[in-house]
């Protein structure tokens, strides 16, 4: 019992880390992201992290370009 514990509190920190900090950091910051787009960023393989500081350097220069439009252009 204690290791499927232990295993379930790691997976919840991975989460926590991994999605929920981004979403805070665009919550915080203005950007509009929500969690469904971090993890398909997730799932798509591009960097998150990178696509929200990305878009939060552009909200704080002014410019308004979609989060999904950010991430386009660094896909290619």
């Amino acid at each position: 019992v204690a290791a499927a514990a232990a295993v379930v509190f790691c997976v919840f920190l991975l989460l926590f880390f991994s999605v929920v900090r981004i979403w805070i950091q665009g919550l915080l910051t203005g950007v509009p992201v929500s969690i469904f787009d971090v993890i398909g960023m997730r799932l798509r393989r591009t960097p998150p992290d990178l696509i929200v500081r990305a878009a939060v350097v552009l909200k704080h220069r002014g410019e308004r370009v979609p989060l999904a439009d950010v991430e386009s252009t660094y896909l290619g």
